[in-house]
Parts: C-alpha cells; sequence; structure tokens
C-alpha cells in the first residue's frame, strides 16, 4: 500500500504519487466529474428512501391486493380488461408509483405501466393527488407534447427514440438519442418533486381500495386514514373530499355554497379535470371555461399561456374519451385577453343572482402567477345584461372557437 493524502479539494483519499502528478487532487476533482458522481450518489440515495418510504405505507392486505391485481392482468386471458374500474385505477397508479420511485418517468414511459396512462389520471384525481397528477402530465407534456401518450410499448419508444426515417438500427445514434433524451434535467427535477410524496399518494390509495371495498378493514385499522380526509363528515366519503378540493374554501357564499361547489366539482371530475388554484404560481398562467348544460353538451375548454404569448388548447366533452389539443395565436390570446380586460374579469364577483329555470352554468377560471379567481354566469339573457357581462361571454366563447367550435 502506498503512502496517501487527502485531496486538496474534496478531501478524498489518494496516493502520494498520484497527488505529485495532479498538483494534489484526486483524478475526479481533476477531471471535473467529482460533482457528477455525488449527483449520482445523492440521485441513488433519493430514490432508495422514497422506495423506503412507499414500502412503509404497504400492508400485508395492500401486498395481496397487489399480488392479485399482477396475476389477473398478467396471466388471466382477460387480462386488464378483467378488472372492475375501481381496480383498474388501483393498478394504474399503483404501477405508476412502482415505476417512477425506481426509475423515473421515462422507465414508467418504457414499460407495460405506461399503457395505462388515462387511468393513472382518472385514478389520481379520484384519490384526489393533484399535485402528482400536475407532474406526470408534466413529464408526459415534455416526453410526448401535446399528442396523446401512444398506446403500446413499442408505439412509445419509436415516438421517444426514432430509429431514422427507413427504420435502419444506427445503434450508436439511437443510444445516443436516449441518453440525450433521458438526461434531461428538467425531468429529473419532476421526479425529485414526485419522489417527495407530499400528498401521501400510498395512503390514499389504502383508503380508496377500502371505500371501494378492495381491501377490506380486517385487523381492527378502521378509521387509521381519517385524517387524510378529516374534512369529511364521514369517514369513507372520500369521492366527497375530492370534490370538495376543486375550489378555494369559501369560494361560493349563497345559501346553497355546499351544494354548488359540490355540483361544479363533480362536472370538473367527471370530466377528468384538476384543480387550477392548487397549481404552483410558477406554472403557466391558465384560463379554463366550464359550459354545464342542463340538458347536456357539458364540455370545457383549457388555454394554456406560452412564454411566447401564443398558447395551447385543450377541449373536452362529456361522455368522449378524446381529448382535442390545437394552437392558439398570439394575436388570438391578446384578443382573448382584451374581452377578460372589458369583462373586469379579476374584479367581478364570482356569483351574481341571476338564474333561471334550464340553461346552462357558465363557469371561468384563471390562474396568472399564483392568483386564482372563478366568474360563474347563467344563460341565457347575456346580451340583455351590463357589458361587462357581456364580454365575460364573448371571452368564454373565444375559448370554445379557439378549440375548433364554429362561432356565432
Amino acid at each position: 500500500m502506498g503512502e496517501r493524502m487527502s485531496c486538496s479539494k474534496c478531501g478524498a483519499p489518494i496516493l502520494v504519487r498520484t497527488a505529485l502528478k495532479t498538483n494534489g487532487l484526486c483524478m475526479p476533482c481533476k477531471g471535473g466529474y467529482r460533482e457528477s458522481i455525488e449527483a449520482g450518489k445523492r440521485y441513488a440515495q433519493e430514490r432508495r428512501d422514497a422506495l423506503e418510504r412507499r414500502e412503509r405505507d404497504r400492508t400485508e392486505a395492500d401486498l395481496r391486493l397487489w399480488s392479485s391485481l399482477i396475476e389477473q392482468v398478467h396471466y388471466s386471458p382477460a387480462g386488464f380488461d378483467g378488472l372492475s374500474h375501481s381496480q383498474k385505477l388501483y393498478f394504474a397508479v399503483g404501477g405508476l408509483e412502482r415505476h417512477v420511485c425506481n426509475g423515473g418517468f421515462h422507465q414508467y414511459f418504457l414499460n407495460d405501466a405506461g399503457s395505462y396512462y388515462a387511468y393513472a389520471e382518472e385514478g389520481l384525481i379520484a384519490i384526489g393527488a393533484f399535485q402528482t397528477l400536475e407532474l406526470l402530465r408534466e413529464a408526459k407534456e415534455m416526453l410526448f407534447s401535446a399528442g396523446p401518450v401512444p398506446a403500446t410499448i413499442d408505439e412509445r419508444r419509436r415516438a421517444l427514440f426514432p430509429r431514422g426515417e427507413e427504420g435502419d438500427l444506427e445503434i450508436p445514434k439511437w443510444i445516443k438519442s436516449i441518453e440525450a433524451r433521458l438526461d434531461d434535467p428538467r425531468l429529473d427535477d419532476l421526479v425529485r418533486r414526485y419522489w417527495v410524496d407530499s400528498e401521501g399518494v400510498g395512503l390514499r390509495m389504502k383508503a380508496l381500495a377500502r371505500d371501494c371495498g378492495l381491501i377490506t378493514n380486517a385487523g381492527g385499522d378502521s378509521g387509521l386514514y381519517s385524517d387524510l380526509y378529516e374534512h369529511v363528515d364521514v369517514i369513507g366519503d372520500i369521492s366527497r373530499a375530492i370534490k370538495d378540493a376543486f375550489f378555494p374554501p369559501d369560494t361560493f357564499t349563497g345559501p346553497a355554497a355546499s351544494e354548488t361547489n359540490y355540483w361544479y366539482s363533480s362536472v370538473l371530475s367527471s370530466l377528468g379535470e384538476a384543480p387550477l388554484w392548487r397549481r404552483s404560481p410558477d406554472a403557466e398562467e391558465t384560463w379554463r371555461f366550464t359550459y354545464i348544460g342542463s340538458w347536456g353538451g357539458t364540455r370545457t375548454a383549457t388555454l394554456s399561456i406560452h412564454c411566447t404569448g401564443a398558447g395551447s388548447v385543450r377541449y373536452k366533452c362529456l361522455g368522449v374519451d378524446q381529448v382535442l389539443s390545437t394552437q392558439a395565436s398570439a394575436n388570438q390570446v391578446f384578443s382573448f385577453f382584451d374581452m377578460l380586460r372589458r369583462a373586469e374579469f379579476w374584479d367581478a364577483p364570482t356569483e351574481i343572482r341571476t338564474e333561471g329555470c334550464d340553461g346552462a352554468q357558465w363557469l371561468l377560471e384563471g390562474i396568472k402567477e399564483g392568483r386564482y379567481h372563478l366568474v360563474a354566469r347563467w344563460s341565457p339573457g347575456f346580451e340583455s345584461q351590463a357589458p361587462q357581462i357581456l364580454a365575460f361571454a364573448k371571452a368564454c366563447r373565444l375559448l370554445l372557437e379557439y378549440a375548433g367550435e364554429p362561432g356565432e
């Protein structure tokens, strides 16, 4: 063994003869990759910590449930389609949890679990894990842009790592493409934020399993998860708790405030939407118009504003699985903002007493730099009301028009 000394930069032990050649530095410090090594260690430790936290949240009953679902999905003729709807949600979110905690979002999307992306979204909404839902959607947008997640593993791999126009196997070039896509620091940031698990996804999944009868409250653990839903009058009424989370407290103040909150939130939940007001202050400025018709036609159009001044629009109709995505030009965004200004949106009251029979509810939500506001109005009769309400109606119609509906 040669004589050793400490690296003058990081303190790691090195051979004296090495120090004489490197001016007292260890080889990683001299080569400039010490920080990469340390970052890799931190990343691995964070992953281990995340896995350990999830593992502590699991009980024997949860593991039995998961094993039975694995058996049904992979070894029964009916496969995933043979599961009940609640089992599909539990399985989809469970797969998301295991893959992201083990290897990040790229591992999730490049394996079977990514085939159940839509159910994972719905499952996160069902348990009220809206921050986790936003992280999942950000990862999806980063990897697949505005389009849907391809249904099969092969399709997802081709979409992420094209091998050439003729399908050639340029392996070195393909490997470099993979490394470049997966080394994106933005994706690493999403994974780390997911690992923090600020919403306790595992505990929420347990509560969902018990609420849906997938696991019985055997062993005297009844009420163990009630602290997650302490604002619910009856423990186990998880759906009510979720719907109460779509709007900030005291958004509605009339005599039917609770019923109104529950009604609007139920519609947004059925559309597969997430609460806007819970988004982080540095998230994109977003505007969502929801039309709730008495006799159908319920739909939503959401405009997200990009740093370029242009935007993208998502359009959903209740009862229709397809989500349409379009682009809005900077001029269209400017026209929309002009109508908001005329409507005096940020100063308008959330509710006014103008309801009647039938008709429709028009809900326009906006969030900008952490500031959230909702304006809800009843139609018909906009044209006979104040100019600000007329401008409000035109702003809502613009979002539908940008989404592809013909203007009036």
